[in-house]
C-alpha cells in the first residue's frame, strides 16, 4: 500500500521514556542479517555495509534519504494495523495539524457474593458404633474418613474495558474519526473483602501523537514517501546534522513514546489492575507466562528491508530486492 520514492484517566499515567539507541546491539543484529543474506546469495557475491564500500560524499545524503523513507514506510505499514489506512490518509485535511489519539476507560460493577466449598488436603476420621440386633457381638464399630472442606467467600465484580484509536484535525476533537475500538468485559473474582478492586469508572488520560510531520512526507496521490535532505539549505551541515533528519528523529522518538504509552496502559491498567487480581476460590490452572500482556514485546524482531546494490560488470549500478527471511 505504501512505497518509497527515494532515487536509489482523570487517571494520570506516567509515560516511559523512549529508549536510547544501542549501537552495539544494532550492529550485532546487522551482522547476523548479513550472514543470513550470504547464505541466500551466490558465493561470488559479497554484501557489505555501506561504510565499507567506496563512495563519494553525496552518496551519504542519498543513503540517508533512502533509509529514512524505508523507515517511514515501515512505520506507516504498522499504523495500518491501527486503522490508519491509505483511504483514511487521503481524507486527512493536511492544512491543519493531524493528531492520532489513544483513549481508554474501564468500569467496575458489583455482581454478587457467594460461599464456595474448597476441598483441602486434610482429612478427619470419625468412629461410629452401631448396635446389630441378633448379633453375637451385640455392636459393631464403623470408621468414616471425610475430607475437610473450607467455606470461602467470593466477591464477583463485572469489569468492562473500552479503548479506541482515533484521528482528528486541528482542535476539532468532536469530529474525530475512530479508526479502531473495542469493548470487552470479564468477571473478576476476589476473596479478600467486599471493597471494590477498581473505581466505579476510570478514565485514562488521552495519549496524543502528532502526525503532522509524517503527513507532510507522504504524497497522498501516489501513497509514496518523499523525504529528502535539503542539501542547499545553509543549515545543512552533514547528512546527520540537518533540519530534515532532526525532524525525522523527533517524530520517531515521539512515535516510540506513544506506542510505549499504549503498551503501558494494557500492562498496568489491564494486566496488573484487573487480570492479576483475579483470585477465585479453589484450585486454578497455573498461568502461562507467555500469555501475560507484559510478555508482548518487539525485542526479538529485526526485519532489515533494504535493496542490495551492486556494481555491474559494465559499470552500471544495479539493485536487487532480497526476499524476507
Amino acid at each position: 500500500a505504501f512505497r518509497t520514492t527515494s532515487p536509489l484517566y482523570c487517571f494520570q499515567m506516567k509515560l516511559p521514556q523512549a529508549s536510547n539507541f544501542e549501537e552495539h546491539c544494532f550492529r550485532e543484529k546487522v551482522d547476523d542479517a548479513l550472514k543470513a543474506v550470504e547464505r541466500i546469495l551466490e558465493i561470488h557475491r559479497n554484501p557489505r555495509l555501506a561504510e565499507d564500500v567506496d563512495h563519494v560524499y553525496g552518496d551519504k545524503y542519498r543513503l540517508v534519504d533512502q533509509m529514512t523513507n524505508t523507515a517511514l514506510i515501515g512505520q506507516l505499514n504498522t499504523l495500518v494495523h491501527f486503522g490508519l489506512t491509505s483511504e483514511v490518509i487521503k481524507l486527512i485535511d493536511t492544512s491543519k495539524p493531524t493528531t492520532l489519539r489513544f483513549q481508554a476507560s474501564d468500569s467496575c460493577t458489583f455482581l454478587k457474593e457467594q460461599i464456595v466449598e474448597v476441598p483441602t488436603d486434610k482429612t478427619e476420621e470419625t468412629d461410629e458404633q452401631s448396635q446389630t440386633s441378633g448379633s453375637f457381638f451385640g455392636s459393631t464399630m464403623k470408621s468414616t474418613i471425610k475430607q475437610v472442606v473450607n467455606h470461602v467467600k467470593e466477591y464477583h465484580w463485572k469489569v468492562e474495558v473500552k479503548w479506541e484509536i482515533s484521528i482528528y484535525s486541528g482542535t476539532n476533537v468532536d469530529e474525530k474519526k475512530v479508526l479502531q475500538t473495542r469493548t470487552s468485559s470479564t468477571v473478576l473474582i476476589i476473596q479478600s473483602n467486599k471493597r471494590a478492586p477498581l473505581p466505579d469508572n476510570r478514565e485514562c488520560k488521552p495519549l496524543d501523537l502528532s502526525l503532522t510531520w509524517l503527513m507532510s512526507q507522504i504524497d497522498t496521490n501516489t501513497m509514496a514517501s518523499k523525504f529528502r535532505v535539503d542539501t542547499q539549505d545553509l543549515e545543512t551541515k552533514t547528512p546527520r546534522r540537518n533540519r530534515q533528519v532532526d525532524e525525522a528523529f523527533s517524530f520517531m522518538l515521539n512515535l516510540e513514546t506513544w506506542t510505549r504509552g499504549v503498551r503501558a496502559y494494557f500492562n498496568r491498567c489491564v494486566q496488573q489492575d484487573i487480570i492479576d487480581k483475579h483470585n477465585p476460590a479453589g484450585p486454578i490452572p497455573i498461568p502461562n507466562v507467555n500469555d501475560r500482556l507484559t510478555s508482548l514485546n518487539c525485542e526479538g524482531i529485526f526485519v532489515p528491508v533494504q535493496m542490495l546494490m551492486e556494481e555491474a560488470s559494465d559499470g552500471v549500478q544495479m539493485s536487487e530486492a532480497l526476499p524476507n527471511s
